[in-house]
Formats: C-alpha cells, sequence, structure tokens
C-alpha cells in the first residue's frame, strides 16, 4: 500500500526483532508523512470500536446521570427496555454523534502519541513510562479539545428516551442558550478527566505491547492485542472513572440551563455527590463502565494494530 511505497531503507541491528512492537529503541522514520496514516488507522478503529460497543456506551450515561426510567435496571432488563421504549435503534441512540465525534478524536489520540513518541520521548528511553503517559495525556488533550462540542451533545442524545432528537438541532440548541462558551461547558473537567484516562491507556498499552505483544504473522497476534487492551483500558478506567463521571453532570448543566440543578462548578458538584450519595456515588455506573470500557478498548487497540499490520504501517 501507499504507506510503504516510500520509505527509505534503515538499518536494523542484528538483535533487534523484526517487528516494531517489541524493539528497545524505536526505529527513527525519517519523514513525519508516515504518520499521517495512523490518522486513518485511529479512525477506523474507533469507529469500529464504539459502534460495537454503542449499547454499553449509552447506558453507562444513562447510569451516570441517574435516568430515571433506567434506575434500578439491571443490565438485561436496560437492554429489554431500550427495545421496548425506543425499538432496535434504541441501542444505538446517539451513535452518529458518538461516531462523529469517534473518529476525529481516535484520528488525533493515536497520530498526536506517534508523534510525541517521536519527537518529545528521548531516545534512550523509548519506553520510559513517565514520559509515555505524558505523550498520552497530550494526545488526550489535544483531541479532546478539538472535538468536544460533540462529546457534549452525545450526552444529552443518549440520555434522552423519546424520539426525535438529532445532533446538529441539538447542538444549535445549546449554541442558543448558552453561546460558543456553552458548546465547551464543562471542558475544564473532560480534561482533566480525559488527560489521565488516555495517558494511562495509552502508555499502558505500549508498555505491555513492547512487552507481550507477538509478530503480527503469529496466530495469537489479534487474541493478545484484545487482551492486552481490554486489560489497558481497565486500568486506565479504574484509575480516573470519579473525572468522566463528574464532567458528564457538569455537561448537563448545558442542556438543562433553567432546571433546578444544585451545582454549576465542579465544586459544587463533587460536594452535592458526596452529600447525597456518600463515597459510592463517585463510582456511580462503573459496572456498566467496565463491561463497556474492556471490549471497546481491546477493539480499538486490535483494529488499529491490525489495520497497521495490514498497511504497513510502523
Amino acid at each position: 500500500m501507499a504507506a510503504n511505497s516510500s520509505k527509505p531503507s534503515q538499518e536494523v541491528p542484528l538483535d533487534t526483532p523484526k517487528h516494531i512492537h517489541t524493539v528497545p529503541i524505536p526505529i527513527p522514520i525519517t519523514s513525519d508523512d508516515e504518520k499521517f496514516w495512523h490518522l486513518l488507522t485511529g479512525g477506523i478503529s474507533g469507529a469500529v470500536s464504539r459502534t460495537a460497543t454503542s449499547p454499553l456506551e449509552r447506558l453507562k450515561i444513562l447510569r451516570q446521570c441517574s435516568t430515571p426510567e433506567y434506575e434500578g435496571l439491571n443490565f438485561f432488563r436496560a437492554m429489554i427496555k431500550f427495545h421496548k421504549l425506543e425499538g432496535f435503534r434504541g441501542y444505538f441512540k446517539g451513535n452518529g454523534s458518538n461516531v462523529l465525534k469517534i473518529v476525529p478524536f481516535s484520528a488525533l489520540e493515536f497520530y498526536t502519541f506517534e508523534m510525541a513518541k517521536t519527537h518529545i520521548v528521548p531516545h534512550d528511553k523509548p519506553r520510559h513510562k513517565g514520559w509515555l503517559l505524558f505523550s498520552g495525556s497530550l494526545s488526550g488533550i489535544v483531541a479532546q479539545i478539538a472535538t468536544y462540542p460533540l462529546d457534549l451533545v452525545r450526552t444529552i442524545l443518549s440520555i434522552k428516551t423519546d424520539q426525535g432528537h438529532k445532533i446538529f438541532p441539538e447542538l444549535k440548541k445549546v449554541y442558543q442558550n448558552k453561546g460558543f462558551t456553552g458548546l465547551y461547558t464543562g471542558l475544564n473537567m473532560s480534561l482533566l478527566g480525559i488527560a489521565p484516562f488516555i495517558g494511562f491507556k495509552m502508555a499502558t498499552f505500549d508498555v505491555l505491547k513492547a512487552r507481550y505483544l507477538p509478530d503480527p504473522k503469529n496466530s495469537n497476534f489479534m487474541i493478545m492485542n484484545l487482551i492486552l487492551g481490554g486489560l489497558a483500558g481497565g486500568i486506565a478506567m479504574v484509575l480516573t472513572y470519579p473525572t468522566d463521571l463528574i464532567r458528564r453532570k457538569i455537561q448537563l448543566c448545558a442542556f438543562f440551563p433553567s432546571k433546578d440543578i444544585p451545582y454549576r462548578t465542579i465544586a459544587q458538584c463533587c460536594r452535592h455527590i458526596w452529600n447525597t450519595e456518600g463515597y459510592y456515588g463517585f463510582y456511580r455506573g462503573m459496572v456498566p463502565s467496565f463491561v463497556k470500557v474492556i471490549p471497546s478498548m481491546a477493539i480499538v487497540f486490535a483494529t488499529n494494530e491490525q489495520l497497521k499490520h495490514w498497511m504497513h504501517v510502523k
């Protein structure tokens, strides 16, 4: 494929494995042009992953936002209610905004991470965990700022259980009520949550794949990608879950400006959760999040690595 057509030949030490995933020092790439292929592989893998786990993503948001219709329902009863209230489309409600948001987000996430590894991480410390964490956090910040309004509307489309809501009309409503800044309501909390999550996720997977991922020609390549991707996502979620929950609640303020919500700031939201639900409140919806995040991250990393292998992208 074109991604590999103009690459100059480079010397590789005899004791260096032939595949890129376990080299002790990344093989230098003369031109950054190849990095643009990570925009394609990252975007596709994000779309595949998000669509495959759309029902789980919607249930997670409903639980986080304490939507009355779904209070107290287990996973299977919630899935039944999706179909009862909204038909088969209920499982994928909000997925259009999900995909519209996740394609550029995932593309920028993987692209920025690879660029940061090349230009920021010291070449003599390619697997330095601190630098990898910084690179992953930076990629999350860049991707989130670029796509935040779509993340905002995704929240409202997921919690509205009636029919007829569309992506751009909802964005227009927020703009009319709050102005341009309203499209970025909760961005500070979102960045506070997304930066460490993406950082831990990307750094953990990069370290794990360097140690455990076999050669792409190995029959266990896809299975190991799924396992390592799920593990990386699970670790990141446990470490950063409360920030994700709080940012969802802050986002709702943009859609219900006249509603009597007892908080408007991050500090007020934290205080309200603690006073009304205690420690448990910061982890509301974590079980369906686990059920969603682990397969989602498994799919996105496995798809991305497989696409890179097919397209000869390092």
